[in-house]
């Protein structure tokens, strides 16, 4: 799981079935819950927190890297 955001996007699409066998694996032999999350997913949730993180903290070291908020 660490960094997993920072190198899925990177990964082909034969690299990324290879590493869901892994957890489907893990899934059947018990070495996992079966209501663990896909990569794909536990992915996507890193990602979403982490730009919530930084869209909602004003003292986030990377705020300054976001555009200014459009007012509505």
């Amino acid at each position: 799981m660490y960094a997993l955001s920072a190198w899925w996007g990177f990964v082909s699409v034969s690299k990324k079935n290879r590493l869901e066998s892994v957890v489907r694996k893990a899934k059947k032999y018990g070495f996992l819950p079966p209501s663990y999350d896909s990569l794909e997913d536990l992915s996507l949730m890193a990602d979403e927190k982490l730009f919530f993180s930084v869209q909602y903290r004003p003292y986030h070291v990377l705020k300054q890297l976001l555009p200014p908020a459009k007012k509505l």
